[in-house]
């Protein structure tokens, strides 16, 4: 959101501007979740509509340290020793690394391998994987290629273990703020 758009849009601005888009998009439901009640001391435009308390918390904070001090500020003793278990586990299976593909075909390639461990998670679980429709993964697609000569909106990133991709993360970065959208974890030996 831009700090315009937070200064002008209102709550009930935003029930008919869903309603153009899920008219034009054909869609029977637009559901919103993890919507916080205000940005940058401002009403979150869509925090006034209806709807049901998300059951996955938001975070917002600043990423105003290094990793180990937000690591400390954001977990207590034990969260931080969990965290340790997890990446020594991780470093057993080989080398670790934290990748970003840099070129299209890195990206395709590691676009497949999330709806592929979205979808085998989603499977195991019972649930649905709205990853799996061809359509949203096509703008997936768009959106970390860039559109109309436009920069990539978002980023989607690989951690790997003992050369193979154990999880994914997609990210964003608009206005000073990194948003984390959706993660993939691999059902493999990895998972503890």
């Amino acid at each position: 959101w831009t700090a315009a758009a937070l200064e002008r849009l209102q709550a009930e601005d935003m029930t008919p501007a869903l309603r153009l888009v899920a008219r034009h998009a054909q869609v029977d439901r637009i559901e919103l979740a993890n919507i916080p009640q205000t940005l940058d001391g401002k009403p979150h435009p869509f925090a006034g509509l209806s709807g049901q308390p998300s059951v996955n918390a938001l975070h917002v904070g600043p990423l105003d340290l290094d990793y180990d001090g937000l690591l400390r500020r954001r977990h207590d003793r034990d969260g931080r020793r969990k965290l340790d278990k997890k990446a020594k586990a991780l470093a057993r299976l080989g080398p670790v690394s934290v990748t970003t593909p840099q070129d299209q075909a890195g990206m395709s390639a590691l676009l497949d391998l999330f709806v592929g461990q979205r979808t085998a998670r989603a499977r195991s679980a019972g649930i649905p994987n709205v990853f799996s429709d061809p359509d949203l993964k096509a703008a997936l697609q768009a959106m970390l290629s860039g559109i109309d000569g436009r920069p990539p909106r978002i980023r989607l990133t690989a951690i790997e273990a003992g050369g193979l991709v154990r999880a994914t993360y997609i990210t964003g970065t608009c206005g000073g703020r990194l948003y984390g959208y959706a993660n993939s974890i691999a059902e493999d030996d990895s998972l503890p």
